[in-house]
């Protein structure tokens, strides 16, 4: 392999590298901003729980799980559309020719071939949104009762 290839590949993956990046810190200010309208528009529910005699660890747990909860229902919706993203790929048989050479390649996904990739994408779509959902939970456990109750 020719150097120019490897430098090429290189500068490549650090582009990739800061495109995954700002991509992952747009998904965390996303899911903090869902997170945090949620709690804000159900503060009088909160408030009532509270009031019931849910502890400020119990509320923390349950909004957790909700942040949990869409961290799964989201990474679960981004693999189905990766697969059939690669099945649609395979199937349309997109080919192109690369540069400095004469011959026709075919464009290829390599979701399917590597599963681990999927593995990780939904790992890392379930850390990115409890850590993302943790500092709104916070904030609406720690809420006093009296507080909460006022927005109702």
């Amino acid at each position: 392999i020719r150097p120019f290839f490897i430098r090429m590949s290189e500068m490549l993956g650090l582009i990739f590298d800061f495109v995954f990046v700002l991509l992952v810190t747009m998904v965390a200010f996303l899911i903090y901003n869902t997170q945090s309208a949620g709690i804000m528009e159900r503060l009088g529910e909160i408030g009532t729980l509270r009031a019931m005699g849910v502890p400020r660890l119990g509320m923390w747990r349950l909004l957790m799980l909700e942040g949990l909860m869409l961290g799964v229902i989201g990474g679960t919706i981004g693999v189905v559309i990766a697969l059939l993203g690669d099945l649609f790929l395979r199937w349309v048989e997109i080919v192109y020719i690369p540069p400095g050479v004469t011959f026709y390649a075919k464009m290829e996904v390599l979701v399917m071939r590597d599963p681990i990739v999927l593995i990780k994408a939904l790992l890392g779509s379930l850390t990115c949104s409890v850590i993302s959902s943790a500092l709104p939970a916070r904030k609406a456990a720690r809420m006093e009762i009296v507080e909460a109750l006022r927005h109702s």
